[in-house]
């Protein structure tokens, strides 16, 4: 076996969110890049690999991984190595296994420009940088799985303390609390799902996008993590869910974080979900979501000020929106006939803080939910969690800091 390799580390030293960055070689034919951005790649490629030289590719998958869930005081992968000669099974093994908990490593003297061509590296190997695309179609690093009632659910969790659930908005994923989750983690136990019909869960097989059946789901998960108290803090649909599981489910609920949310009838219905309700652009949307589409959505639901909409973050939305089932089942939720229970609201008994924008209509939460604290965020958008997340961070630890006492984990 030849000393040329190409070798994917999936380290601290570069993150999931890289998007065509340029990666610094350490030397003329071994370059380290993140394995999140690789793994999809590896997976869905057609052509095989090359071993025209008569070499074998030799993958060695080790553990990374388990030393950084250990750090945090989980548990993850197992350290193995395996040996798979010739590219169809390496093709077949990628597709197969979990590489984003894993170092893999390809070796052989005549591979590497045809690994570059098919991982769609922008420059040649040999030299002192390369380019990669960041791919959000696949799990990451602290990606975690679990089902409930037949659906797989995924979520991400970190951090030491109450437990704090964090429920995104409609068309996004659990990227949305990314920096929130950052700062939040120093205090609490931060679980953050993929909500039905989004991101990496992706649809529901009864196509029931009805609130009362997310906040039915939502309970349902952190029943199945044995988590029997918590807080949590939605944003928009996240924040709809949020109030609904405080209704049905009060006993659970030791904090209420309504940022932006919706649930009243009088609330403006954002472009996207019009565009979708059209009886002749619905057969469209399932088929094909643009990308300019979704950019113009995420840049209309930011404040003035935000600069947060970049090509990496419309690259995100617009990939999690193209997986599988995933643009059907945002047409489904936009056509659902949802229940108003707004009249319900002063119901909520758990105490109760309302984020919002001053730009942002059909907010009566305060009004309407008993001893509800509330404060206004004076130039911010739909995405406030987002465009300011130490805002938000700070305000919900503080909140939830004078609240009662919510069971450690």
């Amino acid at each position: 076996m030849a000393n040329a390799g190409l070798r994917f580390v999936g380290g601290d030293e570069v993150g999931p969110r890289v998007a065509a960055a340029s990666l610094p070689c350490t030397g003329p034919a071994d370059l380290h890049l993140a394995v999140p951005q690789v793994v999809g790649l590896l997976r869905r490629q057609v052509p095989p690999l090359p071993t025209d030289d008569g070499g074998d590719l030799q993958v060695d998958i080790e553990d990374f991984a388990a030393r950084r869930y250990a750090e945090r005081g989980g548990s993850g992968a197992q350290e193995h190595v395996e040996s798979i000669a010739g590219a169809d099974q390496l093709r077949e093994r990628a597709r197969a296994g979990n590489w984003a908990e894993g170092a893999v490593q390809l070796q052989g003297p005549a591979v590497l420009d045809s690994i570059a061509t098919h991982l769609h590296l922008t420059q040649p190997l040999i030299g002192n940088s390369v380019s990669i695309m960041s791919t959000w179609s696949e799990p990451q690093l602290d990606s975690r799985f679990v089902v409930v009632d037949g659906l797989r659910m995924h979520y991400k969790r970190a951090g030491h303390g109450p437990a704090l659930l964090l429920l995104h908005g409609s068309a996004s994923s659990l990227q949305h609390f990314d920096r929130a989750a950052d700062l939040l983690s120093e205090s609490f136990d931060v679980i953050r799902p993929d909500l039905p019909g989004f991101g990496l869960t992706g649809p529901r097989t009864d196509r029931d996008y009805r609130i009362p059946a997310y906040a039915a789901t939502v309970a349902g998960f952190l029943e199945t993590l044995a988590v029997p108290r918590y807080a949590v803090a939605g944003n928009s649909l996240g924040g709809n869910i949020a109030w609904n599981l405080a209704l049905d489910h009060p006993e659970r609920l030791t904090g209420l974080v309504l940022v932006n949310a919706t649930g009243y009838p009088e609330k403006a219905v954002p472009t996207g979900m019009r565009l979708a309700r059209n009886p002749l652009l619905r057969p469209v949307l399932r088929r094909v979501m643009p990308r300019g589409a979704i950019e113009r959505n995420l840049r209309s639901n930011v404040g003035p000020r935000s600069t947060i909409v970049d090509d990496a973050m419309v690259d995100r939305a617009h990939q999690l929106m193209s997986r599988s089932g995933n643009r059907s089942a945002f047409v489904d939720f936009c056509n659902t006939d949802q229940p108003d229970r707004s009249a319900l609201i002063p119901r909520i008994a758990a105490p109760t803080l309302v984020l919002r924008s001053a730009g942002i209509d059909g907010q009566h939460f305060t009004r309407d939910i008993p001893g509800a604290e509330e404060l206004v965020h004076p130039h911010g958008g739909h995405l406030l969690p987002e465009e300011e997340p130490q805002w938000v961070a700070d305000a919900i630890a503080q909140f939830l800091g004078s609240t009662t006492d919510t069971p450690t984990h």
